[in-house]
């Protein structure tokens, strides 16, 4: 009989992305999980449906470019 101990878990997290006109060594605040989705989304230049939870992390990008 193995014992398990039990889950734990927690509101932090890490988010990394990597791509084409992503701000470089950049530390951003906050990129909640609902906002996933629609950063992927435009990031494969796919229509961010209306009413979608979450909003696209435009901080992630460089705005230079």
């Amino acid at each position: 009989h193995r014992e398990f101990a039990s889950g734990d878990h927690r509101s932090q997290g890490i988010f990394i992305a990597r791509g084409k006109n992503l701000s470089k060594n950049k530390t951003v605040d906050v990129v909640h999980i609902m906002d996933i989705l629609p950063t992927v989304l435009y990031l494969c230049g796919l229509p961010v449906p209306q009413g979608l939870d979450g909003r696209i992390a435009s901080q992630i990008f460089d705005k230079g470019k």
